[in-house]
C-alpha cells in the first residue's frame, strides 16, 4: 500500500515530500476514493539508466502485467544514482521520440481504475525547462494530462486520473512523460521515484473480441463477449472523433443467451478521417466496464500528384485511394474563380487519368480533389 511504502525509508525522500504524499492520500480517502498502488518503483542504486527499461525494485499488483520505466529511442541514459536519468532533451518542440515511459496491462478478466500517478522529476541547469507534459495511449499521446513541474532539486507531482478515459481498463495503456527544449544536449532530466495509484476488480463481462473494419461505404464494428452469469447486459457502442468526447451511436440489450452470440454493427455514417469506437458494458447487479478504445483512419484519397506542373495541353493526374470512393476535381484560376468540375469514381490503389486543359488560357491555377467527406487536396500547376 502506498501509505507503508511512503513512510519506509526506502524512498529516501524529504520531510516535505512525504508530507504532501500523505495528504493527498487523506484527500482521496475523504472523497470516496481508495489510492491503492498498483505499480511502483523508488528507483534506487547505482546508474538506473543502463537499463531499459529499468525494473529492478519494482513492485506490481498480482492482476496487472508492467514494463518498468522505459525510455523512447530518442534520448541517451546518463549516469546518476537513485535516478532514471537521461539526456537528449534538446528538440525545439515535443519530439515523438523523446519520452519515458509505463506500460500497464491488466491480466485477463481484470480491470483498472486508475486514481493518480505520483513522480518526482528533476532536471540539469541545461536540462529541458518547463517544457514537460504527461500523455497516455488512451488519445494516441495528444492530450496533455494535468500538469507537471520539475526543477534541479526534484520536485513530486500528482496528477489525477479520475477522468472516465483512465477507467474500466482492459487492455494494455501506456503513459509517456515528454520533454524538450534543453538548452544542451547534454542537460539531463530524471524520474526519481514514481507510483500509480488504482483500483483492480474482477470484470463482470468479459471480451472475447472487440474490432473494427473499413467497408466500401461504412464501418463495420463487431465484438463477441463472455456474461453467462447476468440475466441481461446492456451494450452501449460510443464513437468519438478525438478519443476524448464519445457518443453513442448504438445500443442494445442482450439475454444470456443473446451475449454468447457474436454483434455486429455497421456505422454508415462514419465521421470524416478519425473514428474512435468504444464499447460501454453494464451487466445486471454490476459496474460498468468499457473496451479498450479501437480506431478507424480513414483517407480516401492519401495523395494526388500533377505531370507535368507545366502544361502545354494535357496532364495526367495521379490519385492514390484507400478504397473505391467518388471524388470531385475542381480547377480553379488564382482569383478563385471555378473553371471546370469533374467528377470521377476512383479505385482502391492507383488511379491515372488523363486531363485536358488545352481551352485553360496561360496563367497559373488550382486544381482541387475533393472526396466524399468533403476535405480538399489541392495543387498548384501553371498553363503555357
Amino acid at each position: 500500500m502506498l501509505l507503508k511504502d511512503r513512510n519506509s525509508i526506502i524512498y529516501n525522500k524529504t520531510y516535505t515530500m512525504k508530507t504532501i504524499c500523505l495528504s493527498v492520500l487523506f484527500a482521496l480517502a475523504f472523497s470516496g476514493a481508495v489510492a491503492q498502488s498498483i505499480f511502483e518503483n523508488p528507483i534506487t542504486g547505482t546508474n538506473p539508466n543502463t537499463a531499459n527499461p529499468y525494473t529492478a525494485g519494482q513492485t506490481a499488483n498480482a492482476n496487472i502485467t508492467v514494463s518498468g520505466i522505459g525510455r523512447g529511442t530518442g534520448i541517451t541514459g546518463s549516469n546518476t544514482n537513485n535516478r532514471y536519468n537521461a539526456n537528449g532533451w534538446n528538440s525545439i518542440a515535443l519530439d515523438a521520440n523523446d519520452y519515458f515511459e509505463f506500460i500497464i496491462t491488466p491480466n485477463s478478466g481484470n480491470a483498472i481504475n486508475f486514481i493518480s500517478v505520483n513522480f518526482t522529476l528533476q532536471n540539469s541547469a541545461s536540462g529541458p525547462a518547463a517544457n514537460w507534459v504527461l500523455r497516455s495511449s488512451r488519445d494516441g499521446f495528444t492530450n496533455d494530462i494535468g500538469t507537471i513541474n520539475s526543477n534541479a532539486t526534484g520536485v513530486f507531482n500528482t496528477v489525477m486520473l479520475s477522468n472516465p478515459i483512465f477507467q474500466n481498463i482492459t487492455a494494455a495503456i501506456t503513459f509517456r512523460i515528454y520533454a524538450w527544449g534543453a538548452s544542451a544536449g547534454t542537460g539531463t532530466f530524471s524520474v526519481n521515484d514514481f507510483v500509480f495509484n488504482g483500483v483492480l476488480g474482477v470484470l463482470p463481462v468479459k471480451l472475447e473480441y472487440f474490432q473494427a473494419s473499413q467497408q466500401q461505404y461504412s464501418n463495420s464494428i463487431q465484438w463477441k463477449a463472455n456474461c453467462s452469469d447476468a440475466s441481461e447486459t446492456k451494450f452501449t457502442l460510443q464513437r468519438s472523433a478525438d478519443g476524448i468526447n464519445f457518443n453513442t451511436i448504438y445500443f442494445d440489450v442482450a439475454s444470456a443467451l443473446q451475449c454468447h452470440l457474436p454483434m455486429v454493427f455497421a456505422d454508415s455514417n462514419p465521421l470524416p478521417v478519425k473514428n474512435y469506437y468504444r464499447l460501454l458494458m453494464k451487466a445486471e447487479n454490476a459496474a460498468a466496464v468499457y473496451s479498450q478504445v479501437i480506431l478507424l483512419q480513414d483517407h480516401s484519397y492519401t495523395g494526388i500528384r500533377l505531370l507535368p506542373s507545366l502544361i502545354i495541353n494535357t496532364a495526367t493526374l495521379n490519385i492514390t485511394a484507400a478504397k473505391k470512393s467518388p471524388v470531385t476535381i475542381d480547377i480553379t484560376d488564382m482569383t478563385g474563380r471555378k473553371i471546370k468540375t469533374t467528377v470521377k469514381l476512383l479505385s482502391a490503389g492507383n488511379n491515372s487519368m488523363v486531363m485536358d486543359f488545352s481551352a485553360l488560357h496561360s496563367g497559373m491555377y488550382l486544381l482541387t480533389v475533393i472526396n466524399d467527406y468533403d476535405i480538399p487536396s489541392t495543387l498548384r500547376f501553371i498553363k503555357q
